[in-house]
């Protein structure tokens, strides 16, 4: 799955991205923050000078829980910078930005929009079948 925003970038970008992406995931999942409340990264995209990156996270719980995990991630960008330029060997290790990414939340919404308008024939199928039986 290759973003648009990414397609525009060069190679080299694209490949900082994608392992960007990698280690962060691996870097949060060590946080063990309980503010950090369960989240899903969804897409790194650095500037084209890799000086700095903006990672989106797509957080599922209430506002107040998606909030509370994205203040959390701001608050530990600094560390998790440290751990990046440990790990990976680059000349500048990108600032990272922590933003909401809220697209799986509008694709469920669409879903629940499009289910509600088409119905699926498993859901006909078991409404007929299941209350007439005269037996």
């Amino acid at each position: 799955m290759v973003d648009e925003h990414l397609e525009a970038l060069s190679r080299r970008v694209r490949r900082v991205a994608q392992l960007l992406h990698r280690e962060i995931s691996a870097i949060i999942l060590e946080l063990k923050d309980p503010r950090i409340h369960f989240w899903t990264l969804t897409k790194v995209i650095p500037a084209a000078d890799l000086r700095s990156a903006k990672v989106f996270v797509s957080v599922y719980g209430t506002k107040e829980e998606q909030e509370e995990t994205l203040l959390s991630l701001k608050h530990a960008s600094g560390y998790i910078q440290h751990l990046i330029s440990s790990r990976l060997r680059m000349r500048y290790t990108p600032v990272l930005f922590f933003v909401n990414d809220p697209s799986p939340a509008y694709s469920d919404r669409i879903g629940q929009i499009l289910k509600r308008i088409c119905p699926t024939e498993t859901d006909s199928v078991s409404e007929t079948e299941g209350g007439d039986d005269e037996e």
